[in-house]
């Protein structure tokens, strides 16, 4: 009963035109947009007040164009401005964190309380817990961290992705290190 119910659901949607689509899309958009505008205007007071002590830094890898679009997407949800994205690579300053390590891993640490340096899979654990939209990754990020694949699976991902180094290129070619 259950698949045939799913089926059947599912063949509805071959009836929908495209403008149905395009209806239901902006409506969705305008509702998305509007939940966002109220939520801020109704925190406006206390996010000045409170939200200031759970600001948080990121470093992240500003030659690796999967991790520029994931920054792009991630600013997004930053509704209350908690989270500030630094591109290591520009950076000169990055405490007691080597160049390396930053390589390896994107790395993070809240603004107040400096001693608390966070990286890979907990990282993202603290991106999500500030961004409204990802409060649904959470129950996931940590079940993957006590599980011990979250690290594994972030560093399976992160020696995947191409880093392409600004400046190393001429007319001919490009350096990319190994």
């Amino acid at each position: 009963l259950y698949t045939f119910s799913l089926i059947m659901i599912s063949l509805e949607l071959l009836f929908f035109t495209n403008d149905d689509y395009r209806f239901f899309y902006r409506k969705i958009s305008t509702l998305t947009r509007e939940i966002k505008r109220v939520s801020l205007v109704c925190t406006e007071s206390f996010s000045k007040k409170y939200l200031s002590n759970f600001k948080h830094m990121v470093y992240y890898d500003g030659d690796c164009k999967f991790c520029i679009s994931t920054i792009r997407r991630l600013k997004k949800y930053d509704w209350f401005h908690l989270i500030v994205f630094i591109n290591f690579r520009k950076a000169e300053v990055f405490g007691n964190i080597a160049k390396e390590d930053l390589e390896k891993r994107m790395h993070s640490w809240n603004i107040n309380k400096k001693e608390n340096i966070f990286n890979g899979v907990d990282s993202f654990i603290q991106i999500s817990k500030r961004l409204i939209p990802l409060w649904f990754l959470l129950p996931f990020l940590y079940v993957s961290k006590w599980l011990g694949i979250g690290n594994l699976s972030y560093d399976y991902i992160a020696s995947r992705r191409s880093v392409i180094p600004s400046g190393k290129c001429n007319n001919d070619s490009c350096y990319i290190k190994d």
